[in-house]
């Protein structure tokens, strides 16, 4: 479990502590090392060498954040460490590693917040652990949050559901990963 909220006296606080559950003993425990920046909300890719990326989250009063951060729990002193933020602020984006080779991420949608307030994003970015880096990619043509992202065995991922203003989604899109890419 990585962060999350509380509220006490209608003060929304992000949380930066993490939990690890045990399937063999069916216990909890906290992680020693917290986040560099409570969040909640945020999605979490596994990349394919088994660290893990924390991706954006919202931070409580109205605030979105596109920051992230790398947990490598093999390392000799593991921590949570920064990284390139996203170009997009969002929450509610769904995140999968479509290429095991490169180890690419794609951050799919989710929600943003403009001037007026919360809107559902068509932004999709593409992470590149090899360098730390985000790159936009081609957009959605519908904005969504609360959706699923699934790579199919020829590559290509399929984003379904969610929902919108206009209530639950059933368009299903297809990212093709090889014309797509940058």
């Amino acid at each position: 479990v990585i962060g999350g909220s509380y509220e006490d006296d209608y003060q929304f606080y992000a949380l930066s502590s993490c939990e690890v559950y045990d399937p063999v003993s069916g216990t909890w425990s906290t992680l020693e090392e917290e986040l560099n920046t409570g969040r909640s909300g945020p999605d979490l890719a596994v990349l394919a060498d088994g660290r893990l990326l924390v991706i954006g989250g919202f931070l409580g009063s109205g605030m979105w954040t596109s920051s992230c951060e790398i947990y490598d729990p093999g390392a000799i002193e593991p921590g949570w460490e920064s990284t390139e933020s996203m170009i997009t602020n969002r929450i509610g984006g769904y995140s999968t590693v479509f290429d095991p080779v490169s180890n690419l991420v794609i951050v799919t949608g989710g929600s943003g917040f403009s001037g007026t307030g919360p809107v559902h994003l068509t932004e999709c970015e593409l992470y590149d652990p090899d360098t730390e880096t985000w790159s936009e990619t081609s957009a959605l043509t519908e904005g969504r949050s609360g959706h699923r992202a699934t790579v199919l065995q020829n590559g290509m991922v399929l984003v379904s559901g969610g929902y919108n203003d206009e209530g639950y989604l059933s368009i299903c899109e297809l990212y093709e990963t090889k014309i797509n890419m940058n």
